[in-house]
């Protein structure tokens, strides 16, 4: 992808702000009712199952109305200038930094972790309140915005209590252990079954309290 290139007759790249193993995270301009808008990209080296995360994160995100979950405006495909199909995803722009970020510089003070937690446990409560555990609760996967609100982000592995959003199987995913440490945090990988309370584990410790007190080897 390039800048200035529109995707879908409306959305104009400006910059890239974030990437990932199969995509990129571009600052863009939306046209039709002139907003800053970012947009996760899919590169073309994506697959069927990246594919449908997006969808499903679309589907997902994109159903939910709450202050400390990031809103999700549109899901499209479109041809890029190298004659291939992208698939991106349109959210709201969020200007801050990830809790990992700020893990990194050292513990948050009381106050403000207690804060940050507030706003975790209040947007998993709006997403358990619609059937859906997110799975995937960690500090990069929070935003700490300029105002300091936290907002959760990435609903790309949610799983609906009914099942209707899960296209992954039980032996594919399961929610982290519970710790805040940003340089320990296990990718979801085990059989564990899961369910509301694995997102209310994955808050349990606070940002405030440093790595939890885990032992080798549990």
């Amino acid at each position: 992808m390039q800048a200035g290139a529109v995707l879908g007759g409306r959305y104009r790249l400006i910059e890239p702000i974030g990437a990932g193993g199969f995509g990129q995270v571009w600052k863009a301009h939306d046209l039709n009712v002139d907003r800053l808008v970012a947009i996760k990209v899919l590169t073309g080296d994506a697959g069927d199952r990246q594919v449908a995360r997006f969808a499903r994160e679309a589907a997902v995100a994109g159903g939910l109305a709450h202050p400390s979950i990031v809103t999700v405006h549109d899901f499209g495909s479109a041809p890029t200038h190298d004659g291939q199909t992208c698939v991106y995803l349109v959210m709201e722009l969020l200007v801050g930094h990830p809790l990992s970020a700020a893990l990194e510089r050292g513990r948050l003070s009381l106050p403000k972790a207690l804060y940050v937690a507030a706003c975790v446990v209040d947007a998993l409560k709006a997403a358990h309140g619609a059937g859906l555990t997110h799975r995937d609760i960690k500090p990069s996967n929070i935003m700490i915005r300029s105002n300091g609100r936290a907002t959760v982000v990435d609903f790309g592995i949610t799983k609906g209590n009914d099942g209707r959003h899960d296209v992954t199987t039980p032996a594919s995913w399961s929610a982290p252990r519970p710790t805040w440490h940003p340089k320990r945090w296990p990718e979801p990988s085990s059989s564990a079954p899961t369910c509301t309370r694995s997102d209310a584990c994955s808050t349990r410790w606070s940002p405030a309290a440093g790595p939890s007190p885990e032992r080798p080897g549990t």
